[in-house]
C-alpha cells in the first residue's frame, strides 16, 4: 500500500515513511499497555454472553446429578 501511494504520486515518500513509523509506534505502545490486563479481561468475559466473541470452542457444562423424585 505504501509503495502504491508513492507510485501513483498520491503521497511523498517522506509522508509514507512518517505514516509507517507512526503506525508502528502506536501499535507497539498499544501492545505494551494491553498485554498484561488483556488475559484478565478475557477471563472476566468468559462466563458472559460475550463468550462467542472471544472463542469458538463450546462451553463445557458441569454435569449435574440426576435426582428423580418418586
Amino acid at each position: 500500500m505504501a509503495f502504491a501511494r508513492i507510485y501513483i504520486a498520491a503521497a511523498y515518500p517522506s509522508d509514507v515513511l512518517a505514516g509507517l513509523l507512526l503506525g508502528a509506534a502506536v501499535g507497539l505502545i498499544s501492545f505494551l499497555l494491553i498485554r498484561r490486563p488483556f488475559p484478565r479481561l478475557l477471563g472476566a468475559a468468559d462466563p458472559t454472553i460475550f463468550r462467542p466473541l472471544i472463542t469458538a470452542t463450546p462451553r463445557t457444562w458441569r454435569a449435574e446429578p440426576i435426582t428423580e423424585a418418586f
